[in-house]
């Protein structure tokens, strides 16, 4: 009989295991569901963080170039798009001389890209007027002078062929991760179309990233530009891979940002009809 009292404790043995395992998990259940808590919170929490420092860092590369075109400078365009101006005989504001770069550059004068465009020119509406039209569920935007979203697109050339078709951004305090994904994706658009423009022959890239540093490359956006449409790129990643939850109002500050840009690559596409025989 001994070998089936031996057999009975080894059984006894292997069945308690499972047993004290599982008694254990219960009574750590709760102290584990608080940890695993407190460590999805510390990764949202650090993804937030990022989020508001890539915003506030978008947002003083804006500011600096603001104060940049005060001075004198259109602070989106690079060099090459303000070597032709002067080419193609634009003013600087005023009427006056156009500013000079100063001794490093042989003092060479430049025209000032930041020249108002003429009323016939549309515009972007400001961030407010976008969302006048539904503020419930954002703003289907009028088309005005650019034409419907419904127009054909024509051929494939200069890139200005077509009217730029206002985008659709839900209001971001009801769809903040909605409002910061439509508006990045209508800023790209527009630089699709800005590459498109001042690209040679060919079909250009659709890839944000690779038409981004096309731009920087050819020097047809400035340094802060390029910085302030990549902290946006990296923003939009943070939503889009659910990094980072925004609050209504980082969305609404991430929208007016993204239009800002928006613009200033439409005032350049704007340039470029009124003298569209010449690429950069």
């Amino acid at each position: 009989m001994g070998w089936q009292e031996f057999a009975l404790g080894m059984t006894e043995q292997v069945l308690s295991w499972p047993v004290v395992a599982l008694v254990i998990v219960l009574i750590f259940l709760k102290p584990l569901r608080k940890l695993v808590d407190r460590i999805k919170t510390a990764k949202g929490f650090g993804g937030e963080l990022e989020f508001q420092e890539l915003l506030e860092d978008t947002e003083k590369s804006i500011l600096d170039g603001e104060r940049a075109e005060r001075r004198g400078w259109g602070w989106g365009w690079g060099r090459r798009w303000r070597w032709r101006l002067r080419r193609i005989g634009q003013d600087a504001p005023g009427g006056g001389p156009a500013p000079s770069l100063g001794a490093s550059d042989g003092g060479k004068t430049l025209a000032d890209p930041a020249t108002p465009l003429d009323d016939s020119v549309s515009t972007s509406p400001s961030p407010t007027q976008r969302n006048s039209d539904d503020p419930a569920s954002g703003t289907a935007y009028s088309a005005g002078t650019r034409g419907d979203p419904t127009d054909p697109v024509d051929e494939p050339g200069t890139g200005l062929e077509r009217p730029i078709a206002e985008p659709y951004v839900p209001d971001p305090s009801r769809d903040p991760s909605g409002a910061i994904m439509m508006s990045w994706t209508a800023l790209t658009q527009v630089l699709f179309d800005l590459r498109a423009a001042t690209a040679g022959p060919g079909r250009p890239s659709k890839n944000p990233r690779v038409v981004l540093d096309q731009l920087r490359k050819n020097e047809v956006i400035s340094s802060k530009y390029y910085e302030a449409v990549h902290n946006l790129l990296a923003l939009r990643n943070h939503v889009a891979h659910g990094e980072a939850v925004p609050t209504s109002g980082a969305a609404r500050n991430y929208v007016e940002l993204a239009n800002q840009l928006r613009d200033t690559a439409l005032s350049l596409i704007a340039r470029l009809r009124d003298d569209p025989g010449e690429n950069l």
